[in-house]
């Protein structure tokens, strides 16, 4: 497993690299037409796209989680 893989911040950093690419294709598509049907329903792909979002954003609050929970706790860093 890369360092990419198995540290929790660089996984941060990796996904919300993918995310500004998939801004700039979204701001593109968004461009060239509608996307929101009546009654703001998401369509097609851009219902997947969202569907996608939340899920990387669920594993980066995982991720961050995960490096707060490693972070030295403020009250112990005080004894020291």
């Amino acid at each position: 497993m890369s360092r990419r893989e198995s540290d929790p911040y660089e996984r941060i950093v990796t996904r919300v690299e993918g995310i500004k690419a998939i801004g700039v294709l979204a701001d593109s598509a968004i461009a060239g037409g509608g996307v929101i049907a009546g009654g703001g329903v998401l369509q097609g792909p851009w219902h997947a796209l969202w569907y996608f979002m939340g899920q990387v954003a669920d594993e980066i609050e995982a991720d961050a989680r995960l490096l707060s929970d490693a972070a030295p706790n403020s009250s112990e860093e005080s004894i020291a």
